[in-house]
């Protein structure tokens, strides 16, 4: 929010002496929907686009695009006392994590300037109702953070291979 006021200050000051346009984008964490809808009505920088939302005090010259991918088990759910009748969705779901964030560590290691493919877990749901129900389905959500304009093609591909489960994006 500092910044909001640092970018307001400097169009105060210059009024009049350059042309220059500001998007603020206040849904980040929950997709950035008014900045897409910004450019896609024509909001577009001629020369340069500064975004003021990346690290301290230094100039940032390119952002990793974001993709959402979730990942779903479909079963029967029942009784916990009875689990023989049913598919433990729960268990197939955090199973297919482990071995997609074992599979994406090892094909995808960090290098030290960070700048690479990045993909973490931000959402678990399974709810069979009560506490004493096994649900029909489980899923999580992945986030990918992407530094190509394939990238997000070549994730999904990768994590539908990895887990053989239902993936879908957004």
């Amino acid at each position: 929010k500092g910044a909001c006021v640092a970018v307001a200050q400097a169009l105060v000051r210059l009024n009049g002496t350059a042309s220059v346009g500001v998007i603020f984008g206040a849904d980040e964490e929950i997709g950035g929907l008014t900045t897409r809808w910004m450019v896609e009505r024509g909001y577009r920088p001629r020369q340069m686009a500064l975004v003021i939302d990346s690290r301290w005090n230094a100039v940032t010259y390119a952002q990793k695009g974001h993709t959402y991918f979730t990942v779903t088990v479909r079963g029967k759910g029942g009784h916990s006392s009875r689990p023989w009748d049913s598919q433990d969705s729960i268990a197939t779901v955090c199973s297919a994590y482990l071995k997609l964030r074992e599979a994406w560590d090892r094909e995808h290691p960090i290098p030290g300037d960070k700048w690479c493919d990045v993909l973490s877990a931000t959402f678990l749901k399974a709810d069979g109702g009560a506490l004493n129900r096994i649900p029909d389905e489980a899923s999580f959500v992945v986030n990918l953070r992407g530094i190509s304009p394939d990238s997000a093609d070549r994730a999904e591909k990768f994590i539908r291979d990895v887990t053989g489960l239902e993936v879908t994006r957004g």
